[in-house]
């Protein structure tokens, strides 16, 4: 029985292993400045329709994966780290969200960049198991005094590392009319030749499908692919120990290796087979034919923690004392019609 203990055990480190593997870090970071309370032409503010899409793209997170929320105006905050073990959880990172408002003066981007990067480097966050997802209206607007820290595309190409995923969702497009001043601060052309993906949101009912993408990652089809050949080896490692640890255990109670099968013309001599957990003998088919049997039904050795149990489907022509489901042991003896088996 001790053996069959670790079995479980084995299967249950498999699985926690195969959800650590698959896990993800994903950081998410929303734009607080006063003009992200801009509305679009359905008088939606900007923000509204970040934090609704944000929210409904939350809930496609998988378990494991482990999420750092961050806002940014002129400074950078950030909440997290926040492992995703339910939905339970996914309602707390959703609440935290909602507990934000865009009411800095500024957009800082770089220094929010500058954050960012620190936060990767301080935390050992892997850049190949990372994304990071930037929600912004597009306009870079530092503080006056910092003025000359637009964003510069050789600092932002080193603060990163190269397999790093970043995108930039710019919901620029929904406001129908930008004023003059806000088109000369529009990021996108600051950051085109960086390594940073920018997004552009086009419609307000697209928002939710960008933003899901991005925080889910391109990659989940073949992830959850590959996650459902882990399990499935996982189960089929399962069916292939339990089967061993039950002949084994059969094979140790039973003290029965083979079957001799023999009648007045003829005598074979069987090994039971060490995988197979049942075994048929029949005349025509099964694992051991006896084709001069004068018996149409058939026997069936099954192999349990108890020992080797025997079955007959017609027990007319059973001569020797029997009882369906009875254990086996060494030197048994069944007389079924014209032949006899011996256990051996």
């Amino acid at each position: 029985m001790k053996k069959n203990i670790s079995v479980p055990i084995l299967l249950a480190l498999l699985l926690l292993f195969s959800t650590k593997a698959f896990s993800d870090y994903v950081i998410i970071v929303i734009d607080t400045s006063l003009s992200m309370n801009r509305k679009v032409i359905d008088s939606q503010r900007l923000y509204d329709i970040a934090l609704k899409s944000l929210s409904n793209a939350i809930y496609s997170l998988k378990k494991g994966d482990i999420v750092y929320l961050a806002d940014f105006n002129e400074k950078t905050y950030i909440r997290g780290p926040i492992e995703i073990k339910g939905e339970h959880t996914k309602d707390v990172i959703v609440k935290l969200m909602y507990g934000t408002q865009p009411y800095g003066k500024w957009t800082f981007t770089y220094q929010m960049l500058k954050d960012i990067s620190m936060l990767i480097k301080t935390n050992n966050i892997p850049p190949e198991k990372s994304r990071i997802i930037i929600i912004s209206d597009g306009i870079d607007d530092p503080p006056i005094k910092t003025k000359e820290y637009f964003v510069e595309l050789e600092k932002i190409s080193s603060m990163f590392n190269p397999s790093q995923l970043i995108y930039y969702v710019s919901l620029e497009n929904l406001i129908k009319q930008p004023k003059p001043e806000e088109q000369k601060s529009i990021i996108k052309e600051k950051i085109k030749d960086s390594k940073i993906s920018v997004i552009e949101v086009k419609k307000p009912e697209e928002a939710q499908k960008i933003i899901t993408e991005t925080i889910v990652g391109t990659d989940i089809i073949n992830k959850a692919l590959s996650l459902g050949i882990i399990l499935l080896l996982a189960a089929l490692l399962l069916v292939i120990l339990l089967n061993l640890a039950t002949i084994i255990s059969s094979r140790k109670k039973s003290k029965i290796s083979k079957v001799i099968c023999k009648s007045e013309k003829t005598k074979k001599s069987f090994k039971l087979p060490p995988i197979k957990k049942t075994i048929i003998i029949s005349r025509e088919k099964g694992d051991i034919k006896l084709k001069d049997w004068n018996y149409d039904g058939e026997v069936k050795i099954k192999s349990t923690l108890s020992g080797y149990r025997i079955f007959v489907t017609d027990t007319s022509k059973v001569i020797s004392p029997f009882k369906n489901g009875e254990i086996l042991s060494k030197g048994y003896k069944l007389i079924i019609s014209n032949y006899t088996l011996e256990f051996e």
